[in-house]
């Protein structure tokens, strides 16, 4: 298996299911904002809970296996700005809507979807145990 067979049909949005690659998701239990707010659940849980197939694919061809095995800061400072900024310009045009209504998030904003970005990030660390 060749490393762009995992990203040969990035092309071809479907519906996905939530990766799971740690406990977050295990239970496909829904984090709601106010349950996040409330310090019940972590930034990342919340984030992470976003992070389909098809966003995993793409923030991990935008930025690199080399750059992703490079990232040791905990705010990822190591990928440029503009990296995230055009990453979360991607993850924009392919959100789920309703998802966002489900959990009673109402900041679809730049910002919401770098979190979601760092999240797919340290998702993918995770699972590869890529420290």
């Amino acid at each position: 298996m060749d490393i762009f067979d995992i990203f040969s049909d990035i092309e071809t949005p479907k519906p996905v299911e939530p990766i799971v690659v740690n406990d977050i998701h295990l239970d496909n239990k829904v984090i709601l904002k106010s349950d996040y707010k409330d310090g019940k659940y972590s930034q990342h849980e919340y984030y992470a809970q976003f992070v389909t197939e098809q966003i995993l694919a793409l923030v991990v061809s935008r930025i690199g296996l080399e750059a992703i095995k490079e990232i040791k800061s905990k705010s990822m400072s190591e990928i440029p700005d503009s990296t995230f900024d055009s990453l979360a310009g991607s993850l924009y045009v392919i959100r789920n809507k309703d998802a966002l209504k489900v959990v009673g998030e109402d900041m679809d904003t730049m910002f919401f979807y770098i979190k979601i970005a760092k999240a797919a990030i340290k998702l993918y660390k995770e699972s590869h145990e890529l420290r």
